[in-house]
């Protein structure tokens, strides 16, 4: 049998060894007899031995501190609010939109943020990457080979550097 090569997906920040990971779910999922869970894998990387175990913040407070970040993350990706375009009715979108990465991640007002031509083009770009993305996460279904179809001639000509 040939050996399943692994990797992270582009923006994962995960600093443990990709291959090692990916092998050691394998053999959990084979030892478990069963699909994996969130939990599975916690209660793996419980062990030291584990190569789980360095994915995990194990110092409880600045777990918490990263749990509640995340928990304002979501607040800021979940609010909406409702916009009215010239005469056409209003719609709802989401009133904040994340913008950069690392030190310069933000939350921008979703209407200014489109409304500058920069920042716009900025969303447009990860837009097309996250489109991508999608795309290559569900390229094996045949099913949505029209809607991939589609996505290759919205790209077409698009410069996205």
């Amino acid at each position: 049998m040939e050996r399943e090569v692994y990797s992270w997906k582009d923006g994962a920040r995960i600093k443990a060894d990709a291959q090692r990971i990916g092998a050691h779910l394998e053999a959990l999922r084979a030892r478990l007899g069963r699909d994996l869970t969130a939990t599975d894998l916690l209660n793996d990387a419980e062990s030291r031995r584990s190569p789980l175990r360095t994915c995990f913040e194990w110092d409880n407070d600045a777990a918490a501190e990263q749990w509640r970040l995340r928990q304002a993350r979501h607040i800021l990706a979940s609010i909406q609010v409702d916009v009215r375009v010239r005469r056409e009715p209003a719609r709802t979108v989401r009133a904040y939109i994340h913008i950069g990465s690392g030190e310069s991640s933000r939350y921008a007002s979703t209407v200014e943020a489109l409304a500058s031509k920069d920042t716009r083009a900025e969303i447009v770009a990860r837009a097309h990457r996250e489109l991508r993305c999608w795309r290559n996460r569900y390229k094996l279904l045949k099913e949505l080979a029209d809607v991939f179809r589609a996505v290759d001639a919205a790209q077409e000509g698009l410069d996205l550097s």
